[in-house]
């Protein structure tokens, strides 16, 4: 019996089972691929590099066109493997902006605040989270803003709340509630009524 994955071929006999296993997983023209990402890995590492020293003016522009040159090299290149056509491709699309975070200082080198940022509602929707309803998604975008926001700028207090009161509501007004009608409302002060005698079970 032989069975094929197209890398492992097995012979499957009464008493033998012998392996034939192709290097690479089958997939020989991968060998030597890897140099394309690389060099790119190192272009962006260099950027990161210039953007740590803090460099200023001249320096600056120096750096910024020493690796637009890499950038305009790299996307010269026609490699055979498709993954990395694809990748140059790509990255001759966006090489006017891969140095904007180098000269302008407000854009960030890469989207890690907006990643992390974004953990705690994929927890949250994971386990529902009020997600479900188009009321309940609104109230988790609003509470899920105004909290992220107060740990980005450390407020301890919410800036729904009203200036001059230092304490929390005690209902928030951002949480919708449906409304109990006073006939069926009780007070957990108000002490119990004793019972008519003369009333029906």
């Amino acid at each position: 019996m032989t069975w094929c994955r197209g890398w492992l071929w097995v012979y499957v006999g009464n008493q033998v089972t012998v392996f034939d296993i192709a290097s690479g997983r089958g997939y020989a023209s991968v060998a030597g691929q890897a140099k394309v990402p690389h060099e790119l890995s190192r272009i962006l590492h260099d950027a990161l590099a210039a953007r740590d020293r803090g460099l200023t003016g001249d320096d600056l522009d120096a750096a910024v066109a020493a690796l637009r040159t890499r950038i305009d090299t790299f996307c010269a290149r026609r490699p055979a493997h498709q993954p990395n056509r694809k990748l140059v491709a790509h990255i001759a699309r966006e090489k006017d902006h891969l140095l904007t975070f180098l000269t302008t200082l407000e854009v960030a080198a890469t989207n890690w605040r907006a990643a992390q940022a974004i953990r705690p509602m994929v927890v949250n929707r994971k386990n529902w989270g009020g997600n479900k309803t188009a009321r309940g998604a609104h109230t988790t975008t609003v509470l899920g803003s105004i909290l992220r926001t107060c740990t980005n700028t450390a407020t301890t207090r919410s800036p729904c709340w009203p200036r001059s009161n230092a304490t929390a509501p005690s209902r928030p007004t951002l949480i919708c509630t449906r409304a109990t009608p006073a006939s069926t409302r009780t007070s957990a002060t108000a002490p119990p009524q004793p019972r008519d005698p003369q009333a029906r079970p």
